[in-house]
């Protein structure tokens, strides 16, 4: 079964008296290479990913069927060291009927930030 990981909501600054501490703090999670991982989508999210490695590692995202039966899953490399952003829409043919986006990767130095509303 794919490890969930935690949505996490944009921070909004909505005073003029700025951010306490910690405020905008959101924490990446380790993917899940041999089980793949998941989130519930919101509608209209960012995927942030790094790769916190020396050497590039591959993430994945699994499309669901349009309403032909066709697919078009998304693997892409990350190099060593550098983040990518994905905006996945509830458009979008990523995001499954049960709600859920699953990703993939290849190893577990490949690191996810689901940012929900985003």
């Amino acid at each position: 079964m794919a490890t969930q990981l935690t949505n996490f909501a944009p921070a909004f600054l909505l005073s003029p008296a700025g951010v306490s501490q910690g405020q905008l703090d959101k924490a990446f999670q380790a993917s899940d290479p041999v089980n793949g991982n998941y989130y519930q989508s919101s509608g209209r999210d960012m995927l942030i990913v790094f790769n916190s490695d020396a050497s590039p590692h591959t993430f994945g995202i699994t499309s669901a069927p349009d309403q032909f039966g066709r697919f078009a899953n998304v693997t892409y490399t990350v190099a060593a060291g550098a983040y990518e952003v994905v905006i996945i829409t509830s458009q979008a043919i990523f995001t499954q009927p049960s709600g859920q986006v699953l990703l993939t990767s290849s190893d577990a130095h490949i690191l996810f930030l689901p940012i929900m509303g985003a």
